[in-house]
């Protein structure tokens, strides 16, 4: 009987010995924004883009239709490597700080990332054609978050 009785006295000193314990202090994130959301569109965001919306194309004018893309493996890797760039800008954007539990926000930012990381990777397959299918996607997420008017007082 006394084993009985031990159990649940060891059972109750631990449990009173876990309730005086101290609770985990959260640590403060190193994470900290530096710029408005204004400065990392205009600063990070838009310069990537130039160059990725810029690479590969067509004019049409009074010479007829001229096709350009990059013409090097130097070139195709700076637009896969401003492709990245953007893929993280969209983490800057879901920083929690910035997001603020904004759900649509939040969505958008993830489809940029997916989105310019798959531009990044067709760039790398040197192809014009899928390279350019790739940027349509990634601009419909540009667009997607533009329209909910979620990148603050960018005027975009």
């Amino acid at each position: 009987m006394r084993k009985l009785l031990l159990v649940p006295t060891v059972t109750a000193v631990l449990a009173a010995a876990a309730s005086c314990a101290p609770e985990p202090v959260e640590e403060a994130s190193p994470i900290r924004i530096v710029a408005s959301d204004l400065e990392l569109m205009m600063g990070i965001i838009v310069p990537n883009a130039a160059v990725v919306w810029d690479s590969v194309g067509t004019i049409v004018d009074e010479t007829g239709q001229n096709d350009f893309q990059p013409e090097t493996d130097e070139e195709w890797e700076e637009v896969a490597d401003r492709a990245l760039g953007l893929a993280e800008s969209a983490n800057l954007l879901l920083i929690p700080e910035r997001s603020q539990g904004r759900q649509v926000g939040i969505a958008t930012a993830v489809m940029m990332r997916d989105r310019a990381i798959r531009a990044s990777e067709t760039a790398l397959l040197r192809d014009a054609a899928a390279f350019l299918d790739s940027v349509g996607l990634l601009y419909e997420s540009c667009v997607a978050c533009h329209e909910e008017d979620l990148v603050e007082g960018t005027g975009f």
